[in-house]
């Protein structure tokens, strides 16, 4: 110690050895914080608590550079365990105190090192959020030629388990797959699904010569009424249209964009063999775009030119020799995939129940906030009850002139199958009104109507969700009339619907379910349970005919099924 004389006044100086050291463990910074019961010091110390609690070890166990990078995971587990949103906020803002303190009293970070073959990667990154992709792989020791979409995922369901949402999760790994694209990394990164730039030309961007001859292409596609198109070439849906439309703006694209050839003035012009082959090798080679899609894709627009009038003259059938030379994937290779997003019925059937529960744990929620609840939990019970399609969900309409959910008596001469518990209600002289489905012929995939009365199961829960929930949803707005509303209380589009299901599927099982799998997930129980009862699956799908349920369906139940069935059976006789 050293001292030197102010105004008359001897100060004493502490030297650079004597000063206090910087903490270490948690132990040491708990000991330069003082306890006051109810104070921001108080705080202080009840996280400290909690982490030390959830790291299992003793205070002066417990690095403070363990309590920097175990930051997610704590509040991880703090969102999962009994701890309240409030409740896991305000420990997170003392948890950052705590380390301000501690960098306050001479503790330095840890300071993550980039590996070389991570530092391009790091660095095109253009966000914080992406870049912590990178740091939880350089900690899980993993290099960029070993990074795959596990890894990705784990990643996602960390930050979604910390608070952040799911959705906006996947939005920054969307950004890292095309960050990684534009900057000519993706070759680093290997194992991974690069999301490309677009590349296609939009219909009204084409040469107004091409445009309109694809217009009228989608035109007579689409008309039923069209007489000049063969028998049994049947007339396309507008969302088929639209993936046509799809197909002729990605060729477009190919060969201006990518080709750079000049602008395209005709489909002539546009669909020759030599664009067709190269937009396809180049499709599956560089985009990595799976054969399914391109084979149907390309199947569309062999199927709109051959057999127009306008084409007559032109041979296209070389378009056959090119889909062949497509490699698809096998069925054992999409079951694998799928499986990867699979939950079994027994945890489908849970999550209804799952979000009723949490909306009764609410203390005092508003109204809006239990609106929100029942109409999820009214979407999540529909799908496995009624496993429809996408589209139709979303435009099931209960208000309207024209509405296809509608609640009324049934008809004298309706021919509907009717369950027990509305026989039941007849029987015993009920004139009640019931909830039935009516959808046309133009509003389903196959073309033909469709009519039910709906599952007992959903009548009380639609009940209140239409009487209570529907309008605070709606407010003041104007009626969409969909059943199904958003949070502004409009209609729900695709992508909102899609999302909406992925992300309760993951907030309850921990894995995002879209709405297009509860078909199988619906159609294995039942055929797990009644295996030889292969129409009800195709009546409950809407599929036209049953071959399409046996070619979907039927591959899961192969000659081992077969054996083990008559082992049971044999088992069952002995006995």
């Amino acid at each position: 110690m050293s001292t030197i004389e102010k105004n008359g006044t001897t100060i004493a100086l502490l030297e650079k050895n004597d000063a206090p050291a910087a903490p270490v463990t948690v132990a040491d910074l708990l000991a330069r914080i003082n306890r006051h019961h109810g104070t921001q010091e108080g705080m202080l110390h009840s996280t400290a608590a909690r982490f030390i609690e959830y790291s299992g070890s003793a205070p002066h166990e417990v690095p403070l550079d363990a309590l920097y990078n175990k930051k997610k995971s704590f509040f991880a587990h703090l969102t999962a365990g009994r701890y309240k949103k409030a409740s896991v906020d305000s420990y997170r803002l003392y948890y950052n105190r705590l380390l301000r303190h501690a960098e306050d009293l001479g503790w330095v970070p840890p300071k993550l090192v980039i590996p070389p073959d991570w530092e391009a990667i790091y660095e095109a990154l253009p966000s914080t959020s992406t870049k912590t992709i990178v740091e939880l792989a350089i900690r899980s020791g993993k290099i960029p030629s070993a990074f795959n979409e596990d890894d990705l995922k784990t990643w996602c369901k960390e930050r979604a388990s910390a608070g952040k949402s799911f959705i906006s999760a996947e939005g920054d790994c969307s950004l890292f797959r095309t960050t990684i694209v534009r900057a000519g990394l993706s070759a680093t990164i290997p194992q991974l699904k690069h999301k490309y730039p677009q590349y296609g030309v939009a219909l009204g961007a084409m040469h107004p010569n091409l445009m309109q001859e694809v217009e009228r292409i989608l035109a007579w596609k689409q008309d039923d009424f069209e007489l000049d198109r063969p028998d049994g070439v049947a007339s396309i849906r507008p969302s088929s249209a639209k993936r046509l439309t799809e197909l002729f703006s990605r060729l477009t694209g190919y060969v201006q964009n990518v080709r750079r050839h000049p602008e395209v003035t005709s489909v002539q012009q546009l669909v020759t063999r030599e664009n067709v082959a190269g937009f396809t090798s180049w499709a599956t080679k560089e985009r990595k775009l799976k054969g399914d899609p391109l084979v149907s894709g390309l199947g569309m627009v062999y199927a709109a030119l051959r057999h127009n009038p306008s084409y007559s003259t032109t041979d296209f059938s070389w378009f056959e020799k090119i889909i062949s030379r497509i490699t698809v994937e096998t069925q054992d290779v999409i079951a694998d995939r799928k499986a990867k997003k699979y939950i079994s019925y027994e945890v489908a059937d849970s999550i209804p129940g799952l979000i009723r529960a949490k909306k009764l744990s609410l203390k005092q929620p508003s109204e809006r906030q239990l609106a929100i609840y029942t109409r999820n939990e009214l979407l999540m019970l529909w799908i496995l009850l009624l496993p429809w399609r996408q589209r139709n969900l979303r435009e099931l309409r209960v208000i309207g002139d024209n509405p296809n959910l509608i609640k009324t008596a049934i008809r004298t001469y309706s021919t509907l199958s009717k369950p027990k518990w509305i026989a039941d209600l007849e029987a015993g002289g009920s004139e009640s009104a019931f909830w039935q489905v009516r959808f046309t012929p133009a509003e389903t995939k196959t073309n033909h109507p469709v009519q039910l009365f709906l599952p007992a199961e959903l009548v009380a829960l639609l009940d209140e969700y239409m009487s209570r929930h529907r309008p605070v949803l709606v407010g003041n707005r104007p009626d969409p009339g969909t059943l199904f509303v958003n949070k502004e209380g409009t209609a729900m589009s695709p992508t909102e619907i899609r999302n909406l299901v992925r992300k309760l599927t993951f907030e309850h099982t921990s894995v995002a379910v879209n709405p297009h799998l509860y078909r199988d997930i619906v159609a294995f129980e039942w055929l797990n349970t009644h295996p030889e009862d292969y129409l009800t699956v195709s009546k409950v799908l809407w599929h036209r005919n049953i071959n399409t349920t046996l070619r979907i369906y039927g591959r899961r139940f192969d000659e081992s099924t077969g054996v083990a069935r008559m082992d049971d059976w044999r088992s069952s006789r002995s006995k």
